[in-house]
């Protein structure tokens, strides 16, 4: 089930990465698809609920899935196993996190998975150049890789063969496969933070630019 639920993720986000970079200068807008009493809940949608809880509560990224249930588990399963099991160290994982977290202005992310890559060793100078737009100035050669691998993915939609080559034998097939995954999953994750409005968080690094 997980590989055929992300083959269709990625498939579906295949032509949209191409974030609008504007800042936004409004407040952030409350969201169109908040958080679910139990007592208005459907029974798939209690059972699908009380699968994904944290502390009683329903994580607020994963609020727009319950409107069709199915999704909710699912979603929660790919994003566990890519920050506990992926093939990445963890600071690449959250270096890819952070990139595609800031090209889809996806805030709720960012707030996060900064701490998370402080704490895996990704050094703050490739944090704050990710946040600022530019290609870090420091990198390692693995490092190095993963930028390359997104930023080819985010423009061409693909990975050139002189990048691929190096990437196999760096981080073998499967540290690229979970590259691929975590841009598509944070890519559908960032998506619906930005179509449904979830909450931005006290202090966002950056935020959507608003709709015409």
């Amino acid at each position: 089930m997980r590989l055929a639920l992300g083959c269709t993720l990625l498939a579906t986000l295949a032509g949209t990465f191409h974030a609008n970079p504007a800042l936004a200068q409004a407040a952030p807008p409350q969201p169109r698809m908040g958080a679910i009493a139990k007592d208005a809940m459907t029974e798939a949608q209690a059972k699908a609920a009380a699968d994904v809880e944290r502390n009683g509560t329903v994580p607020a990224y994963l609020w727009p899935t319950l409107r069709n249930p199915g999704l909710t588990r699912p979603t929660q399963m790919i994003g566990e196993y890519l920050n506990r099991e992926g093939k990445l160290p963890p600071r690449l994982t959250q270096m890819v996190i952070l990139i595609v977290s800031k090209q889809l202005m996806y805030n709720g992310s960012w707030i996060e998975h900064s701490g998370m890559a402080d704490r895996a060793g990704l050094s703050r100078e490739i944090t704050d150049a990710i946040a600022a737009g530019r290609r870090p100035g420091r990198m390692d050669e693995d490092e190095t890789l993963v930028y390359d691998m997104c930023d080819e993915l985010q423009k061409t939609m693909t990975i050139s063969d002189r990048t691929y080559t190096h990437a196999v034998a760096r981080l073998g097939e499967g540290g690229v496969v979970d590259t691929v995954a975590i841009v598509g999953f944070y890519g559908y994750l960032g998506l619906l933070n930005n179509a449904t409005r979830l909450p931005m968080g006290v202090a966002p690094a950056f935020r959507p630019a608003p709709p015409r």
